[in-house]
C-alpha cells in the first residue's frame, strides 16, 4: 500500500524530471506543492482516495488527483514509467550533481548525446564539450570536477555494497602449528 509519504516521493521525483526536461515551470511546481500538501495532512491517503476527498489537499487538483488515485489503487504509476524511460538515470544522476546541474545535463544529451558522468569525462578530456555553444574552459573544468565527484560516489557505494569481510583489510595472523602442552 502506497502511503502519504511514498507519494509525496514519487511527485517530488516526478518535478525533478520534468525539470530535467524543461517542462513548464507551473506544472512542475503543480507536482511540487502536491508533494508538499500530502507531506503536510494528517489524513490516510487511502482514506482520501476511497471517500474520493483528494481535491481537499491544497495544490490538488483533478488531474493530480487521478495521478493519485492510480498509485494507491495499483502500486504504480505509467506517467513516472515514462518520464523514467524518456531520461537516461545518468543524465538524472548527472542533473542532481551541484557542479553540472539540470540545464546543462539536459544540454550535454541533446547536443553530444553524454548520458552518463565517464562519458562526459571522456568528452571533457577530449575537450569535446567546448563545441557546446556557451561551454568553454572554465565550465569545461566544473563539468570535469562534477564527472569525477559522481564517478567517486559510484565508487563508494559499490564498496559499501561489498561483503563486510571484503571491506575490511586482512590481517594475516601468525599462529603456532602446534600447540605445546604445559
Amino acid at each position: 500500500m502506497v502511503d502519504r509519504f511514498a507519494a509525496a516521493g514519487v511527485f517530488q521525483e516526478i518535478a525533478s524530471l520534468l525539470a530535467i526536461k524543461g517542462e513548464n515551470p507551473f506544472k512542475i511546481q503543480a507536482y511540487d506543492r502536491a508533494a508538499d500538501s500530502l507531506l503536510r495532512t494528517q489524513a490516510e491517503l487511502p482514506t482520501l482516495v476511497d471517500e474520493d476527498r483528494l481535491g481537499e489537499l491544497p495544490g490538488v487538483g483533478a488531474g493530480l488527483s487521478a495521478r493519485l488515485r492510480e498509485l494507491v489503487q495499483t502500486g504504480h504509476l505509467t506517467y513516472l514509467d515514462r518520464l523514467r524511460d524518456e531520461i537516461p538515470p545518468g543524465v538524472v544522476e548527472m542533473a542532481r550533481e551541484p557542479m553540472i546541474g539540470r540545464s546543462r545535463a539536459m544540454l550535454l544529451l541533446r547536443a553530444l548525446d553524454i548520458t552518463s558522468a565517464s562519458e562526459l569525462e571522456e568528452a571533457c578530456r577530449t575537450r569535446r564539450v567546448r563545441e557546446v555553444r556557451g561551454i568553454g574552459p572554465r565550465i569545461e573544468a566544473r563539468l570535469l570536477e562534477g564527472a569525477r565527484r559522481i564517478q567517486e560516489r559510484g565508487a563508494a557505494r559499490s564498496r559499501r555494497s561489498l561483503p563486510w569481510s571484503a571491506r575490511v583489510p586482512r590481517v594475516q595472523m601468525e599462529l603456532p602449528l602446534s600447540r605445546s602442552s604445559p
